[in-house]
Formats: structure tokens, sequence, C-alpha cells
């Protein structure tokens, strides 16, 4: 089985597969677009979705992970708002990609899943943070890593700290990932 991931950058793409090809090595995973050529907002572009859709046809992935930020925990005065515009980005890049699609909507973005498995991520930087609660309510994880590193903590380094991160425990602290990890999961054996 080939699976496509397609993040908001290529950091957020290469965090992914890292954290996913260790859970299941019998997946080819593959970065979309292959290269460098949009990240976050570049990606509503219909342009944009065009190219993927031809990098698509070339690759011929049995499914793509659409993998985006909502920027917005329930609380937020705009989570409505950018819920309902994450959902129409995700509906139009299914129709690109022929339905082979599953979403993964990170609240509020992809390092609220270091936050699901903060011992790991200590245990990576020599770090002390402490996390308790649920990940999805904490506004900014990725400011409040930095925060509490005091900026030793970059977005370029997810791809190795997802390299680190227990599949089983995001999955029991973090309900967005538990719910897409079931998803997958099903996927991947209607695939087989």
């Amino acid at each position: 089985m080939k699976v496509a991931i397609l993040g908001e950058s290529h950091s957020d793409s290469d965090a992914l597969i890292n954290l996913l090809a260790r859970k299941f090595s019998l997946i080819e995973f593959l970065k979309m677009p292959a290269k460098k050529t949009a990240t976050g907002s570049m990606l509503d572009n219909p342009k944009v979705r065009r190219a993927f859709r031809v990098e698509f046809e070339f690759e011929k992935p049995d499914l793509v992970i659409l993998s985006r930020d909502l920027d917005a925990i329930r609380k937020s005065e705009d989570y409505s708002q950018k819920l309902e515009e994450r959902k129409e980005y995700f509906s139009k890049l299914k129709r690109t990609f022929n339905q082979k699609t599953l979403r993964l909507l990170h609240i509020y973005e992809l390092e609220a899943l270091i936050l699901a498995d903060i011992d790991s991520f200590n245990k990576w930087g020599d770090f002390e943070v402490e996390f308790v609660g649920n990940p999805m309510n904490q506004e900014e994880p990725k400011e409040y890593l930095k925060l509490q590193t005091k900026n030793n903590f970059k977005e370029s380094d997810n791809p190795e700290i997802f390299k680190q991160l227990d599949y089983e425990k995001l999955e029991q602290n973090c309900q967005y990932f538990a719910d897409f990890s079931i998803k997958f999961k099903n996927l991947i054996k209607e695939t087989n």
C-alpha cells in the first residue's frame, strides 16, 4: 500500500511520515508535493490543487492523508468559521484526489501531538516541560513549547521529535488523533 501525506509544510509531512512509518512499517509513505512548492494557506489555491492532481496521477497512491492545522480550539470565537473553512478545503481536495483521502485536522496545531506525549519530547530534548490536560485545549501549542524550552524547540525539529513519539500514547491522550487512527486502520484493512 502506498500512502501520500500532504501537510501544511514539508516539515509537518516528514514528521507524520516518521510517526506513521514506525507503526505501519509495511506501508510506503511519500510526501506530496515532492517539491517545496506550497505551504500553509497557499494550499487553498486552485492552481496548487491542480499541481497536486498531476503529482497524484503520477505517483498513484492508494490513499492521501490531508493534514491541516485548525488554528483554533473549541472555546474560541472563530472555531466554527475555521472548521467550516477546513471542511471546504478537505472537500475540494477529496474531489481532486478521486475520493482517496483521509483527513487529519490538528486541533490547534500539529504540535498538540507533542503535548500528548510530553515525556518523549522531554527525553528527546533533555527538557523538563510539564503538561497536564487535554492537548486539544492548548492554544498555540508550538508557542507553548517554545516558551517552555526557552526557544530551544524549533518547528524544524518536528521530524526528529516525531520519530520518538509513542503512537499508543497519542491515541490515548489526543482524541482527534485517536479518531484519525481508527479510520486509518480501517482503510488499511479495506485495501489489503
